[in-house]
């Protein structure tokens, strides 16, 4: 059964071909033809045959995601839209990772410790609501506001939910 919602990390994989086809688009357009301020293609360091296969690239890609996008509920399509806008694609290297992460992970735990509260009346929601779940998350207001918060998703690839999970046997 194919799924009308994503996973955090199937949500990243969409958000990532959409700017690739973007950056695509950038690399393959004709200056007069282009919303971005381009080179002219002349001026690019690709032959006509890598150029033409950017296109097919990225032709391709966009019917791939075009298709996902048709599949996908309302509330996903919402929370794909929100968060592709929030999110940039950088190229970087090892070091600069490594720091920012440090910093990431100090904020993350900073952040919990702040809103601890918080987190522990979501995780009684989710023990509440989606232990051995079987409603369409389409039809849950809980699932609504998990993505509209960005809730990060429990994966136990339970179709029906991302936030659906069994009961575990003591």
């Amino acid at each position: 059964m194919i799924k009308d919602h994503l996973s955090s990390s199937e949500r990243d994989e969409v958000i990532l071909i959409s700017k690739m086809i973007d950056k695509i688009d950038i690399i393959v357009s004709k200056p007069q033809d282009s919303k971005y301020k381009t080179k002219k293609v002349s001026d690019k360091n690709y032959t006509k045959d890598e150029l033409k296969n950017l296109r097919t690239a990225k032709t391709l890609m966009f019917k791939a995601i075009e298709s996902l996008y048709l599949r996908l509920n309302d509330t996903a399509l919402r929370t794909l839209s929100k968060a592709s806008k929030d999110t940039g694609v950088l190229l970087t290297n090892k070091f600069a990772i490594n720091q920012y992460t440090k910093r990431i992970e100090s904020d993350i735990a900073a952040g919990y410790e702040n809103n601890k509260d918080y987190f522990d009346l979501v995780e009684v929601a989710l023990d509440t609501a989606c232990r051995d779940c079987t409603k369409c998350a389409n039809d849950c207001s809980l699932y609504k506001y998990m993505e509209e918060h960005y809730i990060a998703d429990l994966d136990f690839k339970i179709n029906n939910c991302k936030y659906a999970y069994p009961e575990f046997k003591k």
